[in-house]
């Protein structure tokens, strides 16, 4: 088997001197875990075999005899002969003295990268067929037999793996749709001299009686090195072997964070399962994993998941797209601290980059799909070998596109983003109160399709006194909010006298004291508010109406502290009532405990942000009073 089944190196015949520094290797060296993951993952999602059921692509690391690796020592000669060849280059001496190491070790790291329900590579058998994806991944260089549209079509992705290789050593073992089962390593090197010729630096293993074409089926049962746990395959799909894997503490952890980073649409849609080591990424738990990373609420997973959950959807009434394209959804949540920028994801799932330099926006966070088959091929059209931009000079390489306006084309969907954009900052100019120490003093924000500011409805503030702050709405008048009080600005919240006052000459300061109010049902139970007892430096910044009975809420918490929220109604004669919540769930969909108008305990964190939505049992339309207190203990 030795004799037919080794490493083969074409000579160099009077060719260029090959170095390390492979243009497709060092295009990943920047980032190899994010790269590795991103480009493994594309090529998977587009070998799909059954449309109808989600690929997954799983991770593993693995620790072999390093005798084991096929052609041992023949490898070993071809190493020292690099080595010695380039012994005047600083790097490449170092890269090699380092390889030489490894490989004289009792064990070597291998990552095994499988995927399931995919085709494989097919056309292993058919070496002059340069459309085929064995010979696009395997046996040619900047070619690729992926049509436009899919993930990756450039042909530079299948070098991320060697990037990830500490000897540039990668096997390939696959089990294509028609049965066919094909083995092979490449080795990127460098040219070098052995028994006075020159050869190339990149070589093969394989079958040299038949100019180093794969082996297949049962031979690969055969070859020396065989261990049947690790190398055996009876599903269709493929496995790559990264020989020699660089392992960094954090490696697990920067895969997973790729994955959900550049395919969270795949995954949420469940056209992809990731699994990582032990950890497994699918539809059902990727929040969960997505919480496990570390400081996940800040992370872009995280917001893509509540931007597609929680954010208004795009296109809708007032703001369709172009008959141009034929499928765009965009997905757009506020927040305080959100980064005003959008994820730009192609039809297969993948992010491509994120759209930055929404001038005057408020802020937010937003997701962009694109579900159409055409605009997802145009666009693909328009994206350079790294996958990470839309450049709309490119169109014009491709047959049929002539006479196309990439230009308009693209710019058609970025402003129809803006516009869509532009709705969250109409809103906000009329809806929102958010500044600094006016917690207690929240008007209503409406989640409403309707944008059209003559028709609004201006919500009620409460009556409550502060000279010390104001409100500007864009485009209106400044109000001050004593301007809506009838009550002295002498009288303080929590101030005894006032209370006593006012309950002897009554509700609004007039009248028989001792007539008690007994208000509708309607009107909730009347309440006090005692703003200073046990309360935490934590405050609702907004109130968002969702509808009569729904609300949001958003608060900032300055302290790691657990708390009771409570929530009490001002009416316009500046009334303190106090409604039933009927339920609250936190932004993860999770319950929380109610009683009457209270909610929690709930576990605030430092410097964080939260939103709770709320539900209560009857209709309210009115300005919200918010303090949180201490848990008791």
């Amino acid at each position: 088997m030795r004799g037919k089944y080794k490493w083969s190196f074409p000579r160099l015949d009077g060719g260029f001197s090959e170095g390390l520094n492979d243009a497709g290797v060092e295009t990943f060296k920047n980032d190899v875990y994010e790269s590795l993951a991103k480009e493994t993952i594309q090529n998977s999602i587009d070998a799909r075999l059954d449309k109808t059921k989600p690929v997954t692509i799983k991770f593993e690391q693995n620790k072999l005899d390093v005798h084991s690796f096929p052609n041992y020592q023949q490898y070993r000669t071809i190493l020292e002969e690099c080595l010695e060849s380039w012994r005047d280059n600083p790097k490449t001496r170092t890269f090699f003295e380092k390889a030489l190491h490894s490989i004289d070790k009792e064990t070597i790291n291998i990552l095994k990268i499988s995927d399931f329900n995919t085709t494989g590579l097919t056309g292993s058998k058919d070496l002059k067929n340069k459309n085929s994806n064995w010979v696009g991944l395997v046996k040619s260089i900047g070619n690729s037999n992926k049509t436009m549209g899919d993930g990756g079509a450039f042909g530079i992705g299948k070098n991320a793996p060697f990037a990830c290789s500490l000897i540039r050593t990668v096997f390939y073992n696959t089990v294509d749709k028609e049965g066919i089962r094909a083995f092979q390593g490449i080795a990127k090197l460098v040219s070098r001299t052995s028994n006075n010729q020159e050869f190339r630096g990149t070589g093969f293993y394989g079958d040299v009686s038949k100019d180093n074409a794969p082996i297949y089926d049962q031979e690969i049962n055969k070859l020396d090195f065989y261990q049947h746990s690790f190398f055996s395959r009876e599903k269709t799909g493929t496995d790559v072997f990264i020989y020699d894997f660089l392992v960094e503490k954090k490696w697990v952890s920067k895969i997973i964070q790729s994955a959900l980073r550049n395919f969270f649409v795949a995954i949420f849609n469940n056209s992809l399962i990731v699994e990582v080591e032990n950890t497994i990424i699918c539809k059902e738990n990727l929040l969960q994993v997505i919480k496990e990373q570390s400081n996940y609420e800040e992370s872009l997973p995280y917001l893509y998941y509540l931007a597609m959950t929680e954010g208004k959807k795009f296109p809708k009434e007032g703001y369709e797209y172009a008959s141009d394209y034929d499928g765009l959804e965009l997905y757009l949540l506020e927040g305080k601290d959100y980064p005003k920028q959008v994820a730009m994801f192609r039809k297969i799932g993948m992010r491509i980059f994120d759209k930055k330099h929404f001038q005057g926006a408020t802020n937010f966070i937003g997701l962009f799909y694109t579900t159409g088959d055409d605009v997802n091929q145009k666009l693909s059209e328009m994206e350079p070998a790294a996958h990470d931009k839309w450049e709309y000079q490119r169109s014009r390489d491709y047959e049929g596109r002539e006479d196309f306006n990439s230009r308009k084309y693209l710019t058609g969907i970025y402003d129809w983003m803006k516009k869509c954009v532009q709705s969250l900052v109409e809103i906000s100019s009329t809806e929102i109160l958010d500044f600094e120490g006016a917690s207690q003093y929240l008007p209503l924000e409406r989640e409403s399709d309707e944008l059209n500011l003559k028709n609004k409805r201006k919500d009620t503030f409460p009556k409550e006194p502060n000279n010390d702050i104001s409100i500007q709405n864009d485009g209106l008048v400044t109000v001050n909010l004593n301007d809506f009080s009838e009550k002295s600005t002498n009288e303080k919240s929590g101030d005894k006298k006032s209370r006593k006052k006012k309950a002897e000459t009554g509700i609004n300061g007039t009248g028989n004291g001792n007539r008690k109010h007994k208000p509708d049902k309607q009107d909730g139970e009347l309440s006090s508010l005692d703003t200073h007892s046990n309360v935490i430096d934590a405050k609702i910044n907004r109130i968002i109406s969702i509808d009569k009975k729904n609300y949001k809420l958003s608060i900032q918490s300055n302290v790691q502290e657990k708390g009771i929220i409570e929530i009490n109604i001002s009416d316009e004669t500046n009334r303190i009532l106090k409604y039933d919540i009927l339920t609250a769930r936190d932004s993860y969909g999770r319950s929380l405990k109610v009683k009457e108008n209270k909610i929690g305990p709930v576990k605030f964190k430092k410097g964080k942000s939260m939103y709770i939505k709320i539900e209560f049992k009857e209709e309210i339309l009115a300005a919200f009073k918010g303090i949180i207190r201490r848990e008791k203990k």
